[in-house]
């Protein structure tokens, strides 16, 4: 009997090839043998874990809000924006004094006349030996849209005029740079100060900051108190039930900006000063989450946000 071919009752010993589908099928097998060879390799490999927060990372996290994707900018526009950005003490104090009087005034025409008096103290303090205000918070503005990532923007806003809407001055994402600073330069000083108007107007400018997962940072860059008869504090804490979740930093030029500080505390924000151009340039870009971890610890008292 040969090895292969016909034998006893003419069987065939010859074996038979593989038809396609035992072989798919044998393919299949080996690939489920090798998956869970595969899966029993990784179950017993060392678990990978996030590194923890560097301590210097995790100070600069304390320091600022985290970025948003979009930022708000509200800047003071008012008269009193020219004077020098670093005043002679005695006339800081004198106009600390006509604001004190001017908020114990009981007639109209005597706060206008105390008003008169704080304007003349202003143009005496505006010398040409020594940067404005509003030069030094454009310069510090500036650098501000360089720091934002992807297609976050900013919006930025000026106010002064009793009864006036905010002034728009445009929106800008990165690469808008030459477009923002010409912004900057174009905005143009007017009369009186109406904070709380203004800060009543805020949440019509955007359609953040109401819930956990779109927050908004709002900068209020203000050098002096409101003189259009509003209540900032008031409005402040109406801008925290309209926008729970917006980051609102009050940023104040000048010792007399100090007033300014129940604003930051009415709507949960951060109250901060700057008594220098260097200073002030830290502060802003604290304000929209850009500092690293040497900037913080350099600011030293950068307070968080109180809850």
């Amino acid at each position: 009997m040969r090895a292969c071919g016909t034998g006893i009752d003419f069987l065939d010993f010859c074996p038979r090839p593989k038809s396609e589908f035992s072989i798919l099928n044998e393919r299949n097998r080996a690939l489920v043998s090798e998956r869970a060879l595969r899966v029993e390799e990784l179950r017993r490999s060392p678990e990978c874990r996030a590194p923890e927060p560097h301590p210097a990372n995790q100070a600069a996290l304390q320091c600022q809000p985290p970025p948003t994707q979009e930022t708000l900018v509200l800047m003071d526009a008012s008269y009193s924006m020219a004077a020098d950005f670093d005043l002679p003490p005695a006339l800081v104090a004198a106009m600390d004094r006509n604001y004190t009087a001017m908020r114990a005034a009981h007639t109209v025409q005597e706060r206008e006349r105390l008003g008169e008096e704080i304007d003349r103290i202003y143009n005496q303090a505006d010398t040409p030996r020594r940067p404005d205000r509003i030069d030094v918070a454009r310069d510090a503005l500036r650098p501000l849209l360089a720091g934002i990532q992807g297609t976050a923007r900013i919006k930025l806003m000026t106010f002064a005029t009793c009864g006036a809407p905010l002034q728009q001055e445009g929106a800008f994402a990165a690469g808008d740079q030459a477009n923002y600073d010409r912004a900057l330069d174009r905005i143009s000083l007017r009369a009186k100060t109406a904070l709380a108007e203004a800060i009543d107007q805020l949440p019509q400018q955007t359609t953040a900051g109401r819930s956990p997962d779109r927050p908004v940072n709002i900068i209020i860059l203000a050098d002096g108190e409101d003189n259009c008869s509003g209540d900032p504090c008031a409005a402040a804490a109406r801008l925290r039930q309209s926008l729970p979740h917006a980051n609102v930093s009050v940023v104040a030029i000048g010792n007399l900006a100090t007033a300014t500080s129940c604003v930051a505390k009415r709507a949960n924000g951060r109250f901060l000063t700057a008594e220098s151009a260097r200073q002030l340039d830290l502060r802003l870009r604290q304000t929209a989450g850009q500092l690293d971890a040497a900037e913080c610890a350099a600011l030293g008292n950068s307070a968080p946000r109180p809850k």
